[in-house]
């Protein structure tokens, strides 16, 4: 799965779970995570401050795990979002043709 799989995953399940879409800074901060960095080097890289981009994560991984039904933070996203997307993908793609 690349990044951009994943964020654009990770935006339609909170959409079906909160029926909002993610705001910039979310998709900011969460393709920063799946990229590996650190809020620090988010922030840096998008001119935001480090204590800004700490406090949308801290309100962003809850709600994530919510929707997901298990525990989401920044360094364990691909490990829990990874085997959902491919379980969603196999089976979208097994689907009998009508």
């Amino acid at each position: 799965m690349n990044t951009d799989d994943a964020v654009e995953f990770v935006k339609l399940q909170i959409k079906q779970y909160t029926t909002k879409p993610l705001k910039d800074i979310q998709i900011v901060v969460l393709r920063g995570c799946l990229e590996g960095k650190y809020y620090r080097t988010i922030a840096k890289e998008n001119g935001f401050s480090y204590h800004y981009v700490k406090e949308i994560g801290s309100e962003f991984w809850p709600i994530l795990s919510e929707a997901l039904g298990t525990k989401v933070i920044p360094r364990n996203i691909r490990a829990v979002i990874e085997p959902t997307f491919r379980t969603l993908t196999v089976t979208h793609q097994k689907k009998p043709p009508k």
